[in-house]
C-alpha cells in the first residue's frame, strides 16, 4: 500500500508543477507482492467434502484412520440393522407318543425357514447413500486395493450362529424406487459356505473422530469386492433376509422367543482412485459464495492477480484448476504444478468478473487431462501463499 501512496504523491507533485490540476488520476501497473509461510493441513477440508457427499441425513459416521501414514484413509460406520422378530413358522410344541403327550424339545425343517425380511418388516428401507459420490468424484473409480469391509453381527440369542444372512444392494432413484428391479448391484451371502457366523460387536467407539488402527477388527464377516458398491455411485437399498438353513436343529424354546439381531457395516476406505481422462473433482456448490462480495469490494482497485499456494505432496500435479460461472461463458483454467496450486486472473478475466459483481459465484473443480492413478497423501497441506496483484487505482483530486 505504501508503494501506491508514494506513487500517488509523486504524480500529484508533477501535476502541480505543470500547473495542470486533473480531476482524477488513475494509477495502474503497481504490483504489490506478498509471500508468507503457513502450516495448514487440508485433511479437514477433504473430510468435510467426503461427509457432504453422504448428505446431511446420512447415518454413516466417518473417522480419520490416523495409524495409516501414507494414504488418507477413513473408517465408515453404519448400523445396517437392529431389529427384533419372531420366527414366522407354525411349530408344534408337543407330540403324542404311545398315547402320552410329550413336550417337543427341538426341531429340524426340511427347507430353509425365513425368519426376517427387511422388505416386509421395515416401514422405511435401509439406504446406503452413495449417489453424491458421482458429483464429487466424476470420472473416478475407487481403487479396490486397500478397501476392506466387514459386517459385525450380534444377537440376544445363540441362534444367530446358525443363521444365514442374505443381503442385496439394489440401486434406487430419488423416490427410492428400484432402478433395475431384480438385478442387484451386489449380492452377498453370510457366512461363507462351510463356516458359521461369529457373533461379536465391532467394539468401535466414537468418543473421537479418529480410528487408531491400521486394520478392522479380526472378527466379523468379510464383504469382498466392496469397491463394486462404491463405484456404482448410486443410492443403494439394502435388502436383508435372515434365514434358518434347512436341516438345522433348533430349540423350540428359541423359536418361541423374540430374537434381536444387530448388524454393523464397517468400511476401511483409502482415498486412492483410478481417474479416467477428463475426470473432475467437483467441489460443493457455493464453495466460493463470498467471492462476489469480495469482487464488488475491490472492483475499482484490482486489475488482475495471481495466487500460488505451495503444497506438500500435491496429488493434483499436471491437472487444471477450473472456475466456471453458471449461465455464462466465463471459464478460467489454470494448470497446477508439482508442488503448488495456482490461480491466475488476467485483466480480461477480471473485467468479466467485475461485470458480474456480487453475482460472481463460480463452480470450482480440478480436472485430470489424462487417465492416471490418484492417491491423496495423509500429509496434504499448504506450506506457502504467494500473492501477486495488479492494481488499478483512481484518486479523486477535486
Amino acid at each position: 500500500m505504501k508503494k501506491i501512496q508514494y506513487f500517488a504523491i509523486f504524480t500529484i507533485f508533477l501535476a502541480i508543477s505543470a500547473c495542470t490540476l486533473p480531476k482524477q488520476i488513475e494509477i495502474t501497473g503497481v504490483t504489490p507482492k506478498f509471500k508468507f509461510s503457513v502450516d495448514t493441513s487440508l485433511n479437514k477440508l477433504i473430510l468435510d467434502l467426503f461427509e457432504d457427499s453422504f448428505g446431511d441425513d446420512s447415518e454413516i459416521k466417518i473417522m480419520d484412520c490416523t495409524a495409516i501414514p501414507d494414504v488418507q484413509t477413513y473408517l465408515l460406520y453404519m448400523k445396517a440393522l437392529e431389529e427384533s422378530f419372531e420366527a414366522d413358522a407354525e411349530v408344534p410344541t408337543t407330540f403324542m407318543f404311545n398315547g402320552v403327550e410329550m413336550k417337543l424339545y427341538s426341531v429340524k425343517f426340511d427347507t430353509d425357514m425365513p425368519l426376517y425380511n427387511s422388505e416386509s418388516n421395515l416401514d422405511e428401507p435401509i439406504i446406503l447413500p452413495l449417489e453424491n459420490l458421482e458429483e464429487l468424484f466424476d470420472g473416478f473409480s475407487f481403487n479396490p486395493d486397500g478397501i476392506k469391509a466387514k459386517l459385525f453381527l450380534t444377537s440376544n440369542n445363540d441362534i444367530v450362529n446358525d443363521l444365514n444372512i442374505d443381503i442385496e444392494f439394489v440401486a434406487i432413484d430419488s423416490d427410492k424406487n428400484e432402478i433395475d428391479p431384480g438385478n442387484p448391484v451386489r449380492h452377498i451371502s453370510i457366512p461363507k459356505p462351510g463356516t458359521k457366523i461369529e457373533s461379536a460387536p465391532s467394539g468401535i467407539i466414537f468418543e473421537t473422530n479418529e480410528y487408531a488402527d491400521e486394520n478392522l477388527p479380526d472378527w466379523g464377516e468379510d464383504i469382498d469386492d466392496f469397491s463394486q458398491l462404491l463405484n456404482a455411485k448410486k443410492d443403494l437399498k439394502v435388502k436383508i433376509k435372515v434365514i434358518l438353513p434347512a436341516r438345522t436343529e433348533i430349540l423350540v424354546s428359541v423359536l418361541e422367543t423374540t430374537v434381536t439381531v444387530s448388524a454393523e457395516l464397517v468400511i476401511l476406505l483409502p482415498l486412492a482412485f483410478e481417474a479416467a481422462e477428463g475426470a473432475e473433482i467437483v467441489f460443493p456448490r457455493d464453495s466460493l459464495k463470498e467471492a462476489g462480495e469480495y469482487v464488488d469490494t475491490v472492483a475499482n482497485a484490482l486489475n488482475g492477480f495471481s495466487l500460488v499456494i505451495g503444497m506438500t505432496n500435491n496429488p493434483f500435479s499436471g491437472t487444471s484448476l477450473i472456475l466456471r460461472q453458471p449461465g455464462t461463458t466465463l471459464e478460467i483454467i489454470n494448470p497446477l504444478g508439482t508442488q503448488s496450486a495456482s490461480l491466475s486472473l488476467s485483466t480480461a478475466d477480471m473485467d468479466k468478473i467485475i461485470k458480474l459483481g456480487r453475482d460472481f459465484n463460480p463452480d470450482v473443480s480440478i480436472k485430470f487431462d489424462e487417465a492416471r492413478n490418484v492417491v491423496f497423501p495423509r500429509d496434504l497441506g499448504i506450506t506457502t501463499i504467494h500473492f501477486d496483484a495488479k492494481i488499478r487505482y483512481t484518486i479523486d483530486l477535486l
